[in-house]
């Protein structure tokens, strides 16, 4: 694909991944939906997982940016690990939406940052993600196996980890410790 454009004096926009989903509005917003359910994948994170957003103004130059930071999990043993949820919450115990309908305003001075939709009726987030890991990811008992999991930047004051094994076992860790996720971050 190859021509010319005339950037005039508008602002253009970006966003990756591309969905039909997306929603741009009050001329500075665009609504997409974070994936409650993200797929395992080897030393990487879920390929629909990580929301980008590029802006351009007089320029051809458009320069991404990721809106959320990755949790790495590192668990050793010799289960195999079928599933793997978070769950967060905020400093007076309330939940934290980690997936759902979130805005970006494109307004922004330095970096984008989400917060929950507030465009339609219909909108809403979840308060946990989960990270499918298809048939299962057998652990080593020596060497840590990373599983990747995309949250919205912020600090989750106490968080809970569920993993599910593919016989049916359930590990359950809780943290008080504050999580502080970063954009673009592991």
């Amino acid at each position: 694909l190859s021509g010319e454009i005339d950037y005039g004096d508008g602002s253009y926009y970006a966003f990756y991944p591309y969905s039909k989903d997306l929603v741009y509005y009050d001329y500075s917003n665009i609504r997409f939906v974070q994936p409650a359910v993200q797929n395992y994948r080897h030393n990487s994170f879920s390929g629909n997982a990580m929301p980008m957003v590029a802006r351009a103004g007089n320029s051809e130059v458009f320069n991404f940016y990721s809106l959320c930071g990755v949790l790495a999990v590192n668990l050793t043993g010799s289960e195999t690990v079928k599933s793997i949820s978070f769950s967060g919450y905020d400093a007076d115990g309330n939940p934290m939406p980690v997936a759902g309908d979130f805005d970006v305003y494109m307004g922004y001075e330095s970096y984008p940052a989400i917060s929950p939709s507030r465009y339609g009726d219909s909108c809403s987030t979840i308060s946990s993600v989960t990270l499918d890991c298809g048939d299962g990811v057998t652990l080593d008992q020596s060497n840590p196996t990373a599983f990747y999991i995309v949250l919205p930047v912020g600090t989750y004051n106490t968080f809970a980890i569920t993993v599910n094994t593919v016989d049916g076992k359930l590990m359950l860790k809780k943290s008080t410790n504050p999580l502080n996720i970063q954009r673009a971050n592991v």
